[in-house]
């Protein structure tokens, strides 16, 4: 692969790492935020697993917890994508291209 398609590849990476970390942000946000428990209809309920509210905050704070932990490692992900990116970008096009680069060192005599 040359470099101007591994840039564009650890683009494409950190852009996809980005948009699931957004996903992931959001899924977490929403088990926090959109808690219904109905009495009557359990066709209602949003995000409520057992009878007790009590428990239902518990599980679902657990929940929003894992899914911020997982944002964060993903927008962790995309930055170290953009970094490795802008790192092949500065390595001068010179460097690596000799098939068997050999290095001359003045050894001493002994």
């Amino acid at each position: 692969m040359n470099r101007s398609g591994s840039r564009a590849f650890f683009l494409i990476l950190a852009i996809l790492f980005l948009a699931l970390s957004a996903f992931a942000f959001y899924t977490g946000y929403d088990k926090l935020t959109n808690y219904y428990n109905s009495e009557n209809f359990t066709s209602l309920n949003k995000n409520a697993y057992v009878g007790g509210d009590a428990y239902n905050y518990i599980i679902n704070g657990n929940y929003a917890t894992g899914f911020f932990v997982l944002s964060m490692g993903l927008l962790t992900c995309s930055v170290l994508c953009l970094g490795t990116r802008a790192i092949i970008g500065a390595i001068p096009e010179g460097i690596g291209n000799k098939e068997k680069e050999t290095l001359a060192y003045d050894l001493p005599d002994l």
